[in-house]
Parts: structure tokens; C-alpha cells; sequence
């Protein structure tokens, strides 16, 4: 019993033990997302189409390196010999960069134009 409450379910705590209990079991209050996933959330993914032997994708791989540097992302390298269907659909684009989702830019890169897609 505490308190002189037969319950002891966090709902039913009176305020300071309530908000101990959270703490000690990390409950987070409704609508906040926890810090590792607020992280996460603000990291842009970014997904990198390639192939060996591609001189245009190496450049684009060292353009990715220079503006990781600069603003933090999470990269997936992708090579397309990989799949057929994707082989199919990125052979003659590559290389393709992808930011959440959305192509950013692809073939011929500039740094500009990748730093742009990156707002750095």
C-alpha cells in the first residue's frame, strides 16, 4: 500500500512519487519522443546509388565525404548491380542521391548543387 492507496499503477501516484516513478522508468510524457529519436528524426538519410569503375560517382562519394564534414547525415550506399530492377531503373542516371526520400540530384554533380540539396 502507499499511501493509503491500494494501487500503486502511475496513474493513480500522487505528484512528486509520479514524477520519480517516470524517471526511474523513463516514461516520457505524451508527445515527447525521446532524445534518440528526436536525433534520428532531425538527421537527413541519405541513400547513394553507385557502381564500381563510375569516375562520376567516385566524385560524388568524395563530394558526400566533404559535406558530411560539414552537416551530419546518415549515408546508405547503394550499388546497383546489386538488383536488376534497380540496375535497370539508375544505369544510365548514375549517380543518385536520395535525402529523405525526395532524388536531390543525379548524374553530372556540381558541389554547389549537392551542398544546395544539403543547405550548407
Amino acid at each position: 500500500m502507499l499511501l493509503g492507496r491500494s494501487c500503486t499503477c502511475p496513474a493513480h501516484l500522487p505528484g512528486m512519487i509520479r514524477i520519480w516513478y517516470d524517471i526511474i522508468n523513463k516514461v516520457e510524457p505524451p508527445g515527447v519522443r525521446s532524445l534518440s529519436e528526436r536525433q534520428t528524426a532531425s538527421v537527413p538519410q541519405v541513400k547513394f546509388y553507385t557502381k564500381a569503375g563510375c569516375h562520376l560517382c567516385e566524385n560524388a562519394r568524395d563530394m558526400l565525404d566533404d559535406i558530411a564534414a560539414q552537416t551530419p547525415f546518415d549515408l546508405t550506399e547503394i550499388d546497383i548491380r546489386g538488383d536488376l530492377a534497380i540496375f535497370e531503373l539508375y544505369r544510365y542516371r548514375i549517380p543518385v542521391i536520395i535525402v529523405d526520400e525526395t532524388i536531390v540530384i543525379e548524374g553530372r554533380i556540381e558541389y554547389g548543387d549537392l551542398a544546395k540539396a544539403f543547405h550548407v
